[in-house]
């Protein structure tokens, strides 16, 4: 998708590693990539964009959550 000319944004929580050597090397390979990494709560944030719509309402459920 980055060679498509997409902005990636990867949670840096959301790695399948065993080890945290694993995520570390992942995450650094992604950022070299020039993926973001972020975290889940700034993700949902930036897709809810205002907070006071039906669909920030909803989003707001998924930051409560974890």
């Amino acid at each position: 998708m980055l060679e498509e000319g997409y902005e990636v944004q990867v949670s840096a929580a959301a790695s399948a590693s065993y080890t945290s050597y694993g995520d570390d090397i992942a995450l650094r390979r992604m950022e070299n990539a020039d993926a973001i990494i972020t975290t889940m709560d700034q993700i949902v944030s930036e897709l809810a964009i205002d907070w006071t719509t039906p669909n920030g309402s909803k989003l707001s459920g998924i930051l409560a959550y974890h």
